[in-house]
């Protein structure tokens, strides 16, 4: 298994363990929505809360592979690459494909962990009276537009340039 999707896969069961973990200990009321303060202003069941969650961190990543698992039917014309025409040349496509495919894991695996992250920023705020996110929430979406840009760049430096030959 490449090393993005085996990442991806660890997010995934991580957030898996932990909704089962809080399926038995998170209240039956959770504040699920906050202000821009940090405050509550909305609340959900454990069940609706927790289906949600799981919701997220397994559709969106299977939804992201399936659409990587279809890019070899995708015509050159519809992916946009720099060079394009260089990447997805016979002899460099399947490899290209194979790169677009971890880039989308990698975003993924991004994605799931902020989930895993801000989730259980929610279920601690939940902890304390009176409920308040703590900064842990601001530091993952930190994390996460880091990340993708991070992911981003890498991608697309490699493809702004010719490959090694």
């Amino acid at each position: 298994m490449r090393p993005a999707r085996l990442v991806l896969l660890m997010m995934v069961v991580l957030n898996v363990a932990a909704i089962a973990y809080h399926w038995q200990t998170a209240p039956a009321v959770i504040w699920s929505h906050f202000n821009g303060a940090g405050l509550p202003d909305g609340r959900s069941g454990r069940v609706e809360f927790l289906v949600t969650w799981l919701g997220i961190v397994t559709l969106l990543p299977a939804i992201a592979m399936g659409y990587a698992a279809l890019l070899p039917r995708f015509s050159t014309g519809s992916i946009n690459i720099p060079n394009k025409e260089l990447w997805l040349a016979p002899e460099r496509r399947e490899a290209t494909l194979r790169d677009l495919a971890d880039m989308l894991a990698w975003m993924m695996a991004a994605t799931t962990g902020f989930m895993f992250a801000v989730m259980q920023g929610v279920i601690d705020a939940n902890t304390r009276t009176p409920a308040r996110l703590g900064p842990w929430n601001n530091y993952a979406i930190v994390g996460l537009v880091s990340a993708m840009v991070l992911i981003a760049v890498r991608y697309l430096l490699h493809w702004a340039s010719p490959p090694e030959r």
